[in-house]
Formats: structure tokens, sequence, C-alpha cells
């Protein structure tokens, strides 16, 4: 209910909801991966077409995270353009089958994409299949690389147990190792890693001037020090999450690591 994040002290002003049944979800899980199907009822309906946005909602803000990206942001994706705030989004199958479709959604480079390895692959017609050395995966992702960077300044692919590869200006390349724990519940995974990584990035980065700078080429060791320092929180984040069931506060992740 919005009223109860309201009490919780979350400005609501610009939160919107539609008084309908709310989607249906499949979750379908085996030992490598999870995936969550979601029925289109409410899904259709919860886009931005009849919702006046003006640059006010963006004021005061540091970051705006679209998950996953979708048609139905076109509106706030065009708003946020050019603004002072740093740009994020998820890139996922179920929303977008082709690099034609990402083209038409999205116009201009924003600053960090999030993409699991194996929707990324399918949506650009790569195959996995027989990639399992690190070797292997490292060249599919430097392939994959080359049409992604046109999209975003810093790329993050996720592949399970593989752990992590980011990607950035200046050739910067990390891969971030998954923390080995006993696997509960691997559901919201890959959403709790970005979540952790974002938190991270929001602490360390004052603003899009400041990540921008990190872009020049003297500032290549800051910029890979922040990296791998936001890549290593969502890998912990989201082991505290697969491991617990549930996602951490950052007292509850403190204690976990030191555990």
């Amino acid at each position: 209910d919005i009223d109860e994040l309201g009490n919780m002290g979350i400005d609501i002003e610009n939160v919107y909801q539609i008084d309908k049944p709310t989607p249906i979800s499949t979750i379908i899980e085996d030992s490598s991966i999870t995936k969550i199907l979601v029925a289109p009822n409410l899904k259709r309906e919860m886009n931005f077409d009849k919702i006046e946005l003006n640059e006010r909602v963006l004021t005061g803000n540091k970051i705006i995270f679209f998950t996953p990206i979708a048609k139905k942001f076109k509106k706030p994706i065009q708003l946020s353009k050019n603004k002072n705030i740093i740009s994020i989004f998820t890139l996922e199958l179920q929303q977008v089958k082709s690099i034609e479709e990402l083209r038409e959604i999205l116009n201009y480079k924003m600053d960090i994409m999030f993409s699991n390895l194996r929707d990324l692959a399918k949506i650009l017609g790569k195959s996995l299949i027989n990639v399992e050395d690190e070797i292997g995966i490292e060249n599919l992702i430097d392939v994959i690389d080359e049409l992604m960077k046109k999209f975003s300044h810093i790329r993050i692919y996720t592949h399970g147990r593989k752990g992590s590869f980011i990607r950035s200006e200046h050739g910067i390349k990390i891969k971030i190792p998954i923390m080995p724990v006993k696997v509960l519940d691997q559901t919201g995974a890959g959403d709790t890693y970005s979540a952790g990584f974002i938190s991270k990035l929001y602490n360390l980065i004052e603003d899009l001037n400041h990540l921008k700078s990190l872009y020049q080429t003297e500032n290549r060791k800051e910029l890979f020090e922040v990296l791998e320092n936001c890549g290593q929180f969502g890998t912990y984040t989201a082991a505290f999450k697969i491991s617990k069931g549930e996602s951490p506060t950052e007292k509850e992740l403190d204690e976990f690591l030191k555990s």
C-alpha cells in the first residue's frame, strides 16, 4: 500500500498505482538459473502514457534506474536525457527480444547497464553452448561488449556461478568471482546484485559529473577501483539473499561478512 510507504518516510508524490489485480508470476528454477515468467495482464497497462511527467521528478536525485528497460519507459528515458543524473538500466529477454528493439527504446548512451549473459546472448543471437571455461566466456563477452558499449559507458554481465564481468571505458575488464554459500533460494539474485552494486556506487560517487570525470584516461585507476568495489559489494549482497532468502540491511550484511 502506498500509504505504508509514506509512513516509512518514503516520498510517494511520484509513485503511481493501478487498482487492478497484480501480475501472476511463475518461477522456474534449476541448479544453474532461475527464470521468473510474468503474465501480461497488469504489466501491459503499467506504462506512462497517461501520466504527466516533468523535470521536477528528477530534482535532487542522483540516480535513475530502469529495470528492466522496456518500451513503457520511453517517456522517462527521454526526460532524463542530458540531465545531471546517473542513468542505469537492466536488460532482460522478457522485455527486449532483439538489439533492434533496444535501439527503438534507447537512443542515447546511458552510464551503466546490467544484463544476465544468457539473456543477452539470446537477444543478440549468440550461442553459449560449449562456452564453459573462463577464457571462452571472456572471449564471448568481448564480442558482445563491442555491440553493447554503444548503449552504456559501463557494462556488467552476470553469469550465475561463473561470477560477474565488468567492462568500461579505456579497456577496463574486471572479473568478480562468486562468494561460495549454501544456496537456499536463487530467486532475485540478479536484482539483489544490482541493488548492492548501485548502493555502493551511490556512496562512492558524488554525482554524474564525478562519474564522468572517471571516464578520463588519467582517472582509469580510480574508475577500476570504484567498479571493483561495487561489483564485490553486489556479489556479497546477492550471496546473502540466496543463502538467507531475504535482502539484507547494511548492518545484517556487515555481520554476514564477518561470520
